[in-house]
């Protein structure tokens, strides 16, 4: 079975409101529900960056998130389905608060 992601109390992003101004959404918090498609950056002190594919309407989106360092210690792999709660940071970034691989 499927294990449900435990970020209930955080709404799923919509992608067309990333896309339509990802800056808008600073300060708020949701939930990225997708397949690691690439780790794109990693550095011990400043954590990590991965492209996640995310389902959307139109077909597949992808969508870049910040791993801050605290979460090194999880092995995220490409090609796995993860939820990342994620609060975006200036400039429209997600930046990840909570990881739970689905």
């Amino acid at each position: 079975g499927k294990k449900t992601a435990t970020f209930g109390d955080v709404a799923k992003l919509s992608v067309d409101d990333l896309l339509e101004n990802g800056n808008s959404l600073r300060g708020n918090e949701y939930v990225i529900e997708g397949q690691i498609d690439e780790k794109l950056q990693w550095t011990t002190g400043r954590g990590q960056f991965v492209s996640v594919k995310m389902e959307a309407p139109g077909g597949a989106e992808f969508v870049g998130i910040e791993i801050p360092q605290e979460f090194n210690k999880l092995n995220i792999d490409t090609k796995q389905k993860y939820a990342f709660r994620v609060k975006f940071r200036q400039g429209g970034i997600p930046v990840a608060t909570g990881v739970n691989r689905l």
